[in-house]
């Protein structure tokens, strides 16, 4: 299956590896359901404008297309929904916050 990463996503080392295993879904807008998304198999820091942000590893899942996330609002400026179960991140930029880049075969 395809490797994907998305980030850069402001979370605690606790939080990031709480959702390895757990399902990802991304999103264009908070109330439109998800357009992608996988499986979390790990996670990696980076920096983001100087700040050490997270970057999920996840496996694509086409089950994971169509789905909303619990919330439709989540708030103003929040770009993550997190979940029991799953997490839901908004992507905004796809240079930037919200990065999606398939990995290629290493």
């Amino acid at each position: 299956m395809p490797m994907w990463e998305t980030g850069f996503w402001k979370l605690s080392d606790n939080e990031a590896k709480a959702y390895i295993g757990k399902c990802v879904y991304l999103h264009k807008k908070q109330a439109a359901p998800s357009y992608f998304g996988g499986t979390v198999v790990g996670y990696r820091w980076d920096d983001w404008e100087g700040q050490p942000r997270v970057v999920f590893r996840f496996e694509l899942t086409d089950d994971m297309k169509g789905q909303y996330a619990p919330s439709r609002s989540w708030g103003p400026m929040v770009e993550k929904f997190l979940g029991p179960d799953s997490i839901h991140l908004l992507q905004k930029d796809p240079k930037g916050l919200g990065l999606l880049r398939k990995i290629e075969d290493e």
